[in-house]
């Protein structure tokens, strides 16, 4: 069984492909947006982009929201607290300030404990400083790591009392 005239159709289907795509299209009216745009504006030739707008029939589109006074903002409403006993400090922890108040910075310097090491004494004492002036509701306070450097800081200083 000879393979040529399957070969012969073959050839002659290849052939009639070319032609079709060397063979010249008339232009469209896209054609310089290419071959993409051209055939998205060909497949949505008739879609409308906003079609609440051009319906003709009104009772498709949503009516708009009846508002009787116009949108105003309310300011929030901030709550007053009443001082609790959190609010005020201990009197252990006035102790501890009170000797705070009395260290100098620079007597402030080396270990601090095992894993706090003090390289510049002034800056470290006005962080604890900062720590003191959030009061008692600050951060710090709350969780009782200003308590302990503060018992720290008066261990160092030898003022035990």
């Amino acid at each position: 069984m000879s393979l040529d005239p399957v070969l012969s159709i073959l050839r002659r289907q290849v052939r009639k492909k070319h032609e079709k795509e060397a063979a010249p299209k008339p232009p469209t009216e896209n054609a310089h947006k290419g071959n993409v745009a051209a055939k998205v504006d060909q497949t949505y030739e008739n879609t409308t982009i906003c079609p609440a707008k051009t319906t003709p029939n009104a009772s498709k589109v949503a009516p708009e929201p009846h508002r009787s006074q116009p949108f105003q903002r309310q300011s929030p409403t901030v709550p007053t607290r009443e001082p609790r006993s959190a609010d005020v400090w201990s009197a252990e922890e006035i102790s501890l300030l009170s000797c705070f108040e009395s260290i100098e910075p620079s007597s402030i310097s080396g270990y601090f404990s095992p894993c706090i090491q003090v390289l510049e004494p002034q800056k470290f004492y006005d962080a604890l400083r900062h720590d003191i002036e959030a009061g008692p509701g600050g951060p710090r306070a709350k969780t009782g790591a200003l308590r302990e450097d503060l018992r720290r800081l008066r261990k160092l200083s030898g003022r035990e009392g």
